[in-house]
């Protein structure tokens, strides 16, 4: 969704999903065999983005947000987790936010920047880089120069 106020532009977007259902099957001479796959790492029932922009001007400032519901960590199944490992294994929803800018200098320069992760989450016990980078919360700033 965008709209205009005044001199300021909005876009909005959000987008999510629902998984009722995920399921793999690796022995096809019995179909009966299945690997119930929902719940376990990267395959959380929920999961969401929402993108907030805004522009004025030549200024550009962004915010986005993804949501990860309860998962697994690493190499657990879904289907002995409790009895195994009991809740430890479960890690809780998840909230990762990014913030971004950008400034139109001139016809040739475009100043950016921002900050990943901002609230600094860090990856699930048992995982490398899920569901954020191991690198934490980091900041960036650059420059795009262009010659016509």
């Amino acid at each position: 969704y965008d709209f205009t106020y005044g001199e300021h532009e909005f876009d909005l977007t959000l987008a999510g999903t629902k998984v009722n259902e995920l399921n793999q099957f690796n022995d096809p001479l019995n179909p009966e065999a299945v690997d119930v796959e929902l719940g376990e790492v990267q395959r959380p029932e929920w999961a969401g983005n929402f993108n907030l922009e805004w522009t004025t001007g030549d200024l550009t400032v962004g915010w986005q947000t993804q949501y990860q519901g309860e998962q697994l960590v690493n190499f657990v199944e879904i289907d002995t987790a409790m009895s195994r490992y009991g809740s430890a294994v479960f890690m809780d929803e998840v909230y990762l936010h990014d913030v971004n800018f950008s400034y139109q200098l001139s016809d040739e320069l475009l100043v950016y920047g921002g900050v990943n992760n901002l609230t600094d989450e860090e990856p699930f016990i048992t995982s490398y880089a899920t569901p954020v980078s191991i690198r934490g919360r980091y900041f960036f700033l650059g420059l795009n120069f262009s010659i016509e």
